[in-house]
């Protein structure tokens, strides 16, 4: 009986090709993880040796402008693994026996999110527990663009190989335990690529920026959610001398939420489909806050986490982060609130090359739907939190009175069996620093306030029915001047844009003196402002309808 023939790749133009299709859309950060993850696989499959488990990601001992992984008490890269798994497309051992450590990355991960940018590729340093010399090797690009381990003359065997003997390995090599060091090479000699991770890392991207390590260290703060299975340390350097100042352990988002970088921290749980979900949500420190590290902090977004990883897309635009947060139902300073979906690693799912998406099969983890159902489930405390970070204003019931007058006179009036134009919700008054002296009582306001949740008529029928949505007044110089939240039917104004600052600058100048009471004139610029918004609003959705 004759077998099947399977499939295989030996031609070496097509395995490039491979590498460079699969690492379309995948960032050269994500070289950081795959190295990372690498290290910790490695730790965690050496049983042998956990007394001496480690991972590092420092400068490189031998050239100090690299970006250098080291793994102590992990696997001895030998020749013959070199053969069968690094320099292959197939797995490189991400399995303990048939358990899987993290996820499957398919045993390609460091290829594709690094070869292809960067021609000198990475340098390989490996040595056996007790030896006095290692083996080291390159993966680069050849001449011709084809990637490939380079034959190099080793002085010791005195000939050409492309694994030549290694006498040099980091301080970082616990007595004499196994130890493997990966060396992002970059495009030259001369590129420094720790500087290039260190700033592609970091939040701030200006030419002065980069190089202390913290970028390193809070990118994979932020891509690990759980505390990893071995030690894992970022060299932390001063920026002027580029000495090495401390290492910093990374302990995962999730401590970061509930310990180190945020003030405020909770849980909620539901299940969609058969997936069951745990929503962290976590309020960002302020500066002035006690514990508040530049260093540490991070802007708010929505992600995914499983199997101790966190699912985001870092390249993401600002304003669609702020949106998928908006649709959670944050729309007060959404850039301090960070949501982590955390799915049951008892769960079968797989990832994209890229590791910013899961997939249920072949079908997407879709976050709009994480997002909607947070906002059903959205937590009293973050509730009251936006409440308080609302801007003080004492003349919320009349105005909106005053504005519903105005749009009825406008012709906006509510259709016949409609429901009232003027929405019992708008009519809320702001929680202001004065309330707070009544034990969180407004004297103006009798009776428990209406939260936006208690609505029951849906935001469409609210625009059919011209219903004055809820007004919020914030400051916040990140936002807009006005901001309509339809799934909230809420419109935000922004007293802190320089638009509405210039507008009442500009109506004090011409007066020549404030002839008017400041209270009047902040009515009248809100009330015209919100006006304005609304006539757009409810024009534009009935030229939609028609």
């Amino acid at each position: 009986m004759k077998q099947g023939y399977l499939i295989q790749t030996k031609d070496p133009q097509a395995v490039t090709n491979c590498i460079n299709l699969m690492a379309t859309g995948v960032p050269k950060e994500m070289a950081l993880r795959e190295l990372t993850i690498n290290g910790i696989e490695a730790c965690v499959r050496n049983i042998g040796e956990s007394d001496s488990h480690g991972v590092w990601i420092v400068k490189d001992h031998e050239r100090k402008n690299k970006l250098s992984v080291i793994n102590t008490g992990g696997d001895f890269l030998s020749e013959k693994v070199f053969k069968d798994s690094l320099a292959t497309l197939g797995m490189t051992g991400n399995f303990v026996g048939k358990e899987q450590i993290l996820d499957s990355n398919k045993g390609i991960g460091a290829k594709i999110s690094y070869l292809p940018k960067a021609s000198l590729g990475l340098l390989y340093r490996s040595i056996e527990k007790g030896e006095q010399f290692g083996i080291y090797g390159q993966m680069c690009k050849s001449p011709d663009g084809l990637y490939h381990l380079p034959s190099i003359f080793c002085l010791y065997e005195e000939e050409k190989t492309s694994w030549p003997v290694c006498d040099t390995f980091s301080v970082y090599r616990k007595r004499g335990a196994t130890t493997t060091e990966v060396v992002c090479m970059g495009n030259e000699e001369e590129e420094d690529t720790w500087l290039d991770f260190d700033k592609n890392c970091s939040l701030r991207k200006a030419t002065t920026d980069g190089g202390t390590g913290y970028g390193i260290f809070r990118y994979l703060t932020h891509r690990l959610w759980s505390a990893p299975q071995v030690p894992v340390r970022v060299g932390i350097y001063e920026k002027k001398t580029g000495e090495l100042k401390r290492l910093a352990g990374v302990k995962g988002l999730q401590d970061f939420m509930a310990n180190t970088g945020c003030k405020e921290y909770g849980e909620v749980k539901f299940k969609l489909d058969n997936l069951n979900i745990t929503a962290h949500w976590a309020i960002i420190k302020n500066a002035g806050d006690a514990g508040y590290s530049s260093n540490w902090s991070a802007s708010g977004y929505t992600a995914v986490a499983y199997k101790g990883e966190v699912y985001s897309d870092i390249s993401q635009h600002p304003m669609s982060i702020k949106k998928d947060l908006n649709d959670c139902g944050v729309i007060v300073k959404a850039d301090k609130v960070l949501i982590v979906f955390e799915i049951d690693e008892k769960t079968e799912l797989n990832t994209s090359p890229c590791r910013t998406m899961l997939y249920v099969g072949d079908q997407k983890i879709d976050k709009n739907i994480l997002h909607a159902a947070f906002r059903e489930n959205f937590p009293q405390k973050l509730k009251d939190w936006q409440e308080q970070n609302q801007v003080e204003n004492q003349n919320s019931k009349d105005l909106m009175k005053q504005i519903a007058k105005d749009l009825k006179e406008m012709g906006f009036r509510t259709p016949p069996g409609g429901k009232s134009g003027v929405n019992s919700a708008a009519l809320k008054v702001t929680r202001t620093s004065s309330d707070k002296k009544h034990n969180g009582k407004n004297p103006a306001n009798k009776g428990p306030k209406k939260s936006r949740a208690a609505k029951k008529i849906s935001s469409s029928a609210n625009l059919r029915n011209y219903a004055n949505p809820e007004v919020i007044y914030i400051d916040d110089e990140t936002e807009p001047l006005l901001k309509f939240h339809f799934r909230d039917y809420a419109l935000c104004l922004n007293v802190a844009s320089p638009v509405y600052r210039k507008r009442r600058a500009r109506i004090i100048l011409q007066l020549g003196e404030v002839c008017v009471v400041r209270e009047t004139l902040e009515y009248e610029l809100k009330r015209k402002m919100v006006i304005h918004s609304m006539y757009a609003i409810f024009s534009s959705n009935e030229s939609y309808a028609e």
